[in-house]
């Protein structure tokens, strides 16, 4: 399936969705069901599962895997077994800095503020739907769309490009893997009352669409593998030697 494709499929299906957000109210009406009116709070928001496992710990994912991928392209310059997946280390660095560094500037200058400071919920902050998302400056900014946790988790769905490059089986695997841990910080923070589910939507339009972009701008294609009949025809020539 060409990358092209890979981009405005997910794109369109992410959009539908998010539109149907919007239509029926989906982000207050999650939100809603972890929020406790007799105590006015989110009660997940400081739990040791939602707060120290699905938050603090997990932040460290994103951060261990680049950590990872910088010293394989280091080791590529000395280990030449290494030397020809440094074109797609380098892609997957770029990846992800791309996919966080642009979620952090878009939190510092649009007006959404997190569930936890709006009004509904004790805050003070007024709820902004996405069809009234402005930029602003960062002292005007809700600093909460898109989400960042979220982010962290799906700018791993660089890897699936990465594995793709040989045509690994594991491509699928990996995808699914990136998503799903995504989607897991996604609920976490829905949970604790961090964002909106439109927030994290938007946090896996972002991530996919630098990965596909990057992967389509600087050729991390799949290997083109050998039919059976090149197959057959090389055993046939090697062994006539």
């Amino acid at each position: 399936m060409p990358l092209l494709l890979h981009l405005a499929l997910p794109l369109g299906v992410l959009t539908a969705f998010l539109v149907l957000v919007e239509a029926n109210g989906w982000d207050v009406a999650l939100s809603d069901k972890y929020f406790d009116a007799a105590t006015g709070t989110f009660p997940l928001r400081n739990d040791a599962l939602f707060n120290g496992l699905l938050h603090d710990a997990a932040n460290w994912v994103p951060r261990g895997t680049a950590l990872a991928v910088l010293l394989l392209l280091a080791a590529s310059f000395f280990r030449p077994k290494l030397a020809a997946w440094r074109r797609v280390l380098v892609y997957a660095l770029l990846s992800m800095g791309i996919s966080l560094g642009g979620v952090a500037l878009l939190k510092q200058h649009t007006t959404p503020a997190c569930p936890w400071s709006v009004e509904r919920y004790g805050g003070t902050a007024p709820h902004i739907a996405m069809a009234d998302l402005r930029f602003v400056s960062k002292a005007e900014a809700g600093r909460c769309w898109p989400s960042g946790h979220a982010a962290g988790g799906f700018s791993l769905l660089a890897f699936y490009y990465v594995v793709r490059v040989r045509r690994l089986r594991v491509a699928p695997a990996v995808l699914l893997l990136a998503l799903a841990f995504g989607c897991v910080l996604s609920w976490s923070q829905i949970a604790r009352g961090a964002h909106f589910l439109s927030h994290n939507l938007c946090s896996l339009a972002i991530c996919w669409t630098t990965a596909t972009l990057l992967a389509w701008s600087l050729e991390i294609r799949p290997e083109r593998e050998e039919t059976p009949l090149e197959m057959s025809s090389g055993a046939y020539e090697r062994d006539k030697v």
